[in-house]
């Protein structure tokens, strides 16, 4: 199988050519040490004159273009002498000014800079809050107060024109001097211009410099021009004079010190002048100028590179010596270039489609031929030197015979886009070519004749640069470009490859590279498009050239990595993740893969409801409230570090939007409910009386808050997206460093009682699961998540990092857990394998094996440490690692008999360890806390549901317990008196959406998600009964609850949003096999009804099935025309097919202890007793029905109706008779969405479909209103994307008046009291049976809540 693992070899920068000199100024510097400074491309360049050295800073990943490297994207930067000011001018419309304090990357203060461009700024060194600036026809004084700039615009008065400035420098007593374009000096005294030197240079000044000595100046005459203190003319030098001077040289950078002076050239060359030998200036470095590069090619038996240019050069670098060693200039741009086979000639592609050959050794002419009008992309001698084939943009290869005096003897025709490489076999007989459109073709030579590929395997060819083919397939990145990648080669005796990309990129690859995905190394510095890579002839170098910054970087290749030396590869962040280690593990996939962006936060749901508030006056609030008592529940299956001690010994975990403080001594709980969205991340402060956390959310904030009194203290919002994943203190307690789970996760470090930002970075690619702060530096910290270990400094208002070097002792896995050892350089983490490493400053110099499984939880000790992973076991190791002290594998048998709850499996898998109080605290995946004494017992503390979601709520109707199914494929029963705590748990083959209770509380009916059902022993979680009728999820079942000795003889069951089913179960029969004694099969859909009636134990009559078919024809009778047919003089409704359930609910009840059904269609209720009979007095569609359950109104129905022309309506009538007792015409608009009668019968709730949503109470026997409100939102949930909300209302005999009305949602519309702590949508809410609790479920954060009403 092909390798995808990326290459062990390296590649290290060593030389960079090239300098940018046009389009900036001011940008070469000495250093203390007499080295220079400047930059090219993206990389700031050190160069030392006497070593002929370069040293590189790659922070940057663009081009560089001011002269002090700022994260700032300035035009220029200045810093100030006296105090650690930086100033920057960008490159916006409005070119702001920038004051920053450096050390801390703190803006100070910021201004329009001006409405034209800006060229230079400098600080007053003897005045620490004046600043100098000037541009197009203008310059200004600026005085720093505070945090405000107030900018004063220079007064030429007569003393000189209005010119543009080009450059400035300070002198005491504000005396500012100036460059202009004409080349004069401008004098300045404070603000007015007091004298101008004219013609101090022959065109405009671009630069100026101020020292010790005094100033120099450099313009686009050429020349340097040194002045003393007071700006008196000491000498002229003339670079234009010198012997590698040249017509138009421009000066655009001067540096004087001491005896030293440097002039950086529009077309980037360096000189550095000696004073003493001010006439022999040297050329120190030089570079192409404006225009892209692209040619380039390596001498094949020399240390020798040609590279060309749009600039009309060619230029021969020497490899070994890193300089330049001939130059050309050519009258036409160079875009392709190629050594023969011994390195004799030189073939010069042109911009113009012509090409050119020269000898090598004095650069002269041997031909010029131009039979191509498109540019000359490629060109390459054959390896016997014989042919030259030339590329072109016309889509044409040409076959030219060097022996002839490079006649033309053949065509390659057969691309349809212009070719962009090409490369000969070994023998010379053929070739292939890579073209525009991402076509590969294969020729034979000389005549170039086409070739089918088929025909071409098994060639052997003489290099390797085109871009495709099935030996590079795994170069291309996902959703990439035909022409994203520019260039690569290979080195066949190491077997790899290098390549060249439009995102400045140099990376290795293994070669042949033919699985997709391959893994790379990736090398930063150019920062535009890499045009060209090549190997040297001896494979020690690779050389790469960038588009448009000109340069020529020269890389070292490296076999081998020293495992100190990887870190010198100076790559951003090199992509060595190894493919050939066995699949992520199954939760480490789960978790990475787990998106947490939504389409509406809960933080969008205020500004959703003000579009939908209504005018109406709104009602007081009921009196009656809930308080939150207890959560069952656990946040462990895609978070960790998220469980600690306080100082007090209580425990402070979260689950849902909730942060919970539990007393375990008490079996109590404090909340804190600051959020409102789900919280995935908590930690404490050192001191442990502080905690911060995380939440979800597009803007997510992060709440630090007190423990004692659940006070917010510092709310942090602003700096991630969708949520923050990770929270860490740092050891002092006076920074926080947050983790997102944007795209690039972003890590952020906060002063939190400031809610400053101090600093922020991209984190990874990919996830990072935890951050811990270093407890010996507060500027250090760590990272680890996803193939990756990083290392990381604050500096400044910025982060830095280096990348764990894993050398050959350890494969790069993906790190679950980390901790900090006794010393400031010592790191252990955990990875997906079990393995800890062991981390010495930023290399792994040991890895042991922990656990069977990954290591997801580790914590130190004073004297060691403790781990969990996912194999459930707690380990005790000493302070290196060496030795296991103790394990303690998490089992049903070993819980103590204080637990509050029943481990649902052994061994589950481990998400959080702390220490503290004597005690091991753990935290599983599975929504357990328990809590381990370092002698053995373990006592179960909370637990919750698993992973998915929570739906199925049902109280039982004569006991203080309810039970829950969830997506987790468990159902439990939980107690809800003081003891809060799972009394059973049965697993489950399938997950459930819903549950009930039989009236009586012996049985517990569950629907399942696969479209069966089952009845259980609501004791002993028993099978009684189970069935199978549907493929779709049950979403609700009911037992029947009719006022009779007939209660619970029937089991309604509803599957998905069309489909019902009851059971009519035998009295004598509940307990055995043979529970159904009939049951009744019902298809809904919006336009008919199917019914089936079965039974099992004797025939009885009823309708034939109704067939789905289309009916059969009349059979054709004969001689029936002349037959006298009866008028049809009234109709009378037979039937009825129909059911509306596509967009109603609740609309379906049984009469009668469940001998008759009825339920509504368009504008007629159903009565079903063998027969249907109607109701027909509504005006248009039903909306809604309900059944007054109360002994004294039997058979009593309400129905209300849409109103489209006439005010909604709603009808109280009786089943029996049909006749209305009363119609209600009331205030909602466009229609009655639901209604419901009290439990004393006489009331009758309504709410509109109106966009209030009303909510009116009605006296239905008098036709009045008793109450009358909008409510919060939609009060049922809907398939439109709408927020879904529930609505449960319970009604009293006092006073017969509405006494509770309680929205379990977030709104800000209705009068109402609301209760945060779900994070997600509550998916169920129900009353206890002595109505002393209310229990609500959530769906996504698999959370059970109690709340004791008050």
């Amino acid at each position: 199988m092909a390798d995808k693992t990326a290459p062990g070899c390296q590649l290290r920068l060593e030389w960079i050519h090239g300098y940018r000199g046009h389009q900036c100024r001011n940008n070469l510097y000495y250093t203390a040490g007499k080295e220079i400074v400047y930059f090219v491309a993206g990389v700031g360049v050190v160069y030392n004159t006497r070593e002929h050295t370069q040293k590189f800073y790659l922070g940057h990943n663009d081009d560089i273009i001011s002269r002090l490297m700022c994260a700032d994207p300035a035009v220029f930067s200045s810093v100030s002498h006296i105090h650690s000011f930086l100033s920057s001018v960008g490159l916006d419309a409005k070119n702001t000014l920038c004051v920053w304090d450096w050390k801390k990357g703190r803006v100070l203060a910021t201004a329009t800079g001006h409405s034209d461009r800006i060229f230079d700024i400098s600080w007053d060194p003897f005045l620490p809050h004046r600043l100098v600036s000037c541009g197009v026809k203008h310059i200004k004084f600026w005085a720093l107060c505070g945090n405000a700039l107030t900018p004063k615009r220079g007064i030429f008065g007569k003393t000189g024109d209005l010119q543009t400035i080009l450059c400035l420098a300070t002198a005491k007593d504000e005396v500012t001097y100036s460059g202009a374009l004409n080349g004069d000096i401008y004098v300045w005294k404070g603000l007015n211009l007091t004298r101008t030197i004219q013609a101090a240079h022959g065109a405009g000044i671009f630069s100026m410099h101020s020292c010790e000595e005094g100033f120099a100046t450099g313009g686009r005459d050429g020349c340097v021009r040194l002045w003393d203190v007071d700006f008196k003319p000491i000498t002229k030098i003339d670079l234009r004079e010198a012997e590698q001077g040249y017509k138009g040289l421009s000066i655009r950078s001067v540096c004087w010190r001491a005896d030293r002076i440097l002039a950086g050239t529009q077309d980037s060359e360096i000189f550095e002048v000696m004073v003493r030998d001010r006439d022999k200036p040297l050329l120190i470095m030089q570079g192409h100028s404006e225009g892209e590069l692209w040619a380039l090619d390596l001498h094949p038996k020399q240390p020798l590179a040609v590279t060309g240019s749009d600039d009309r050069s060619v230029r021969l670098w020497s490899l070994s010596e890193h300089t330049l060693i001939a130059r050309c200039n050519m009258e036409e741009a160079v875009r392709s270039v190629s050594f023969n086979n011994d390195g004799s000639q030189l073939a010069l592609g042109m911009k113009d489609g012509s090409f050119t050959v020269l000898r090598v050794r004095d650069m002269t002419e041997v031909v010029h031929i131009k039979d191509r009008k498109e540019v000359i992309h490629e060109l390459k001698f054959s390896p016997d030197g014989s042919y030259l084939a030339v590329g072109s943009n016309d889509g044409f290869v040409d076959i030219y015979a060097v022996a002839q005096r490079y006649k033309k003897v053949g065509e390659c025709n057969k691309s349809t886009c212009f070719i962009t490489h090409l490369d000969w076999s070994v023998d010379s007989r053929f070739l292939q070519t890579n073209d525009g459109a991402g076509e590969r073709f294969f020729y034979r030579m000389p005549t170039g004749k086409f070739m089918p590929k088929e025909e071409a395997k098994g060639i052997h060819w003489m290099r390797w640069t085109c871009v495709l083919g099935p030996e590079v397939n795994g170069i291309w990145p996902k959703y990439s470009n035909v022409n994203d990648i520019n260039s690569v080669d290979a080195n066949y005796s190491s077997a790899v490859l290098v390549t060249g990309d439009d995102f400045g990129l140099v990376k290795l690859f293994r070669f042949p590279c033919l699985k997709k995905a391959a893994k790379f190394k990736k090398y930063i510095g150019h920062s535009a498009h890499v045009t060209n890579v090549r190997w040297s002839h001896d494979l020690q170098w690779v050389l790469s050239t960038g588009g448009a910054d000109h340069s020529v970087f020269q890389w070292r290749f490296l076999k081998t990595i020293a495992p100190n030396s990887y870190a010198d590869s100076n790559s951003g962040e090199s992509d060595s993740d190894l493919s050939d280690v066995p699949e992520l593990d199954s939760d480490i996939e789960q978790e990475a893969q787990i998106n947490y962006e939504r389409q509406v936060y809960k933080e969008d749901l205020p500004q959703l409801k003000k579009k939908l508030a209504g005018s109406l006056k709104r009602q007081k609030a009921p009196d009656e409230g809930l308080r939150l008592q207890f959560v069952h529940g656990y946040r462990g299956c895609d978070c960790r570090n998220n469980l600690f001690y306080t100082q007090a010994g209580e425990v402070v975990y979260h689950v849902a939007a909730v942060a919970v403080v539990y007393n375990r001594q008490q079996h109590t709980q404090r909340f804190y409910l600051g959020h409102d969205d789900d919280i995935l991340s908590l930690t404490v402060h050192p001191l442990k009386d502080y905690v911060a956390t995380g939440q979800v959310g597009r803007d997510p904030s992060i709440h630090v808050w007190d423990i004692p009194t659940l006070k917010c203290l510092s709310l942090l919002k602003g700096q991630h997206q969708r949520g923050v994943c990770a929270l860490e203190f740092t050891a002092d307690g006076k920074s926080l460093v947050s983790v997102g789970i944007d795209e690039d996760h972003s890590i952020v470090i906060w002063d939190w009682k400031k809610g400053e930002k101090l600093a922020k970075s991209r984190g990874h690619k990919d996830k990072i699961f935890v951050v811990k702060g270093n407890p010996f530096r507060m500027d250090k910290l760590l990272t680890v998540g996803m193939k990756h270990i990083k290392f990381w400094l604050h500096t400044g208002g910025g982060l830095t990092f280096k990348r764990g070097i894993f050398g050959n002792l350890g494969k790069h896995e993906t790190m679950m857990s980390a901790c900090y050892g006794r010393s400031e350089d010592l790191v252990f983490s955990g990875a997906t394998t079990g393995d800890v490493y062991i981390w010495k400053d930023t290399t792994l110099v040991k890895s042991i094996k922990a656990h069977d499984g990954p290591v997801f939880a580790m914590c130190s000790l004073d004297k060691g440490f403790v781990t969990g992973g996912k194999d459930g076991v707690v380990e005790l190791w000493d302070d290196m690692f060496e030795r296991c002290l103790k394990t303690y594998a998490i089992k049903r048998a070993a819980l103590s008999p204080s637990s509050k709850g029943l481990l649902l499996e052994d061994n589950p898998s481990i998400r959080a360890i702390t220490l503290g109080h004597g005690h091991i605290l753990v935290g599983t995946k599975n929504g357990e806390i328990l809590e381990i004494d370092k002698s053995g017992p373990m006592t179960l503390l909370v637990q919750g549901h698993m992973e998915g979601e929570v739906w199925g709520l049902a109280a039982h109707p004569l006991l203080p317990i309810c039970a829950t199914v969830s997506d987790d494929r468990t159902l439990r029963i939980w107690e809800l008196s003081a003891n809060h705590r799972m009394v059973a748990v049965r697993k489950l083959k399938k997950g459930g959406r819903c549950c009930a209770f039989s009236p009586d509380g012996k049985a517990l009916a569950v629907g399942l998600n696969d479209g069966s059902f089952l009845v259980v022993n609501a004791d002993t979680l028993e099978d009684m009964v189970t069935f199978h009728h549907r493929k779709e999820i049950i979403s609700d079942i009911r037992f029947s609850q009719d006022f009779s000795d007939h209660a619970g003889r029937y089991l309604f069951s509803f599957s998905s949003k069309t489909d019902f089913i009851l059971i009519h179960l035998s009295e004598n029969k509940r307990h055995c096999k043979k529970l159904f004694n009939s049951y009744y099969f019902y298809k809904c859909t919006e336009g008919e009804i199917v019914f089936i009636h079965f039974k099992t134990s004797s025939f009885v009559s009823c309708r034939p099935p109704v067939s789905r078919a289309a009916p059969l024809p009349d059979k054709l009778v004969k001689n029936n025309i002349t037959k006298k047919k009866k008028m049809v003089e009234e109709l009378s409704l037979d039937h009825v097919f129909g059911y509306r359930g596509f967009d109603c609910r609740n609309n379906l009840h049984y009469l009668n202890d469940g001998a008759d059904i009825i339920f509504h269609t368009a504008a007629a209720a159903l009565w079903f007793a063998g027969t249907q009979s109607f109701y027909l007095e509504h005006t248009d569609d039903i909306l809604c029905l309900t059944v007054n359950q109360h002994p004294k109104y039997l058979n009593i129905i309400a129905t209300g109706q849409i109103g489209k022309c006439l005010a909604p309506s709603i009808h109280v009538w009786d089943a029996m008779s049909k006749q209305t007792l009363s119609v209600l015409r009331c205030s909602h608009a466009k229609g009655i969405g639901y209604i419901n009668f009290s439990a004393t019968g006489k009331l009758l709730l309504s709410v509109g479909v109106d966009p209030e949503h009303t909510i009116t109470v009605w006296r239905w026997q008098e036709g009045g209103c008793a109450y009358n409100s909008p409510a919060a939102g939609k009060q049922f949930s809907v398939e439109d994307g709408r927020m879904q909300t529930m609505l449960s209302v319970a009604f009293g005999a006092v006073s017969q008046h509405l006494i509770f009305l309680l929205t379990v949602c977030i709104s800000s519309q209705a009068k109402h009291k609301r209760y945060f702590g779900h994070s997600a949508h509550v998916t169920n809410i129900r009353f206890s049976y002595d109505d002393k609790y209310v229990i609500s479920v959530g769906g996504n954060d698999c959370s059970v809540f109690v709340w004791r009403c008050i």
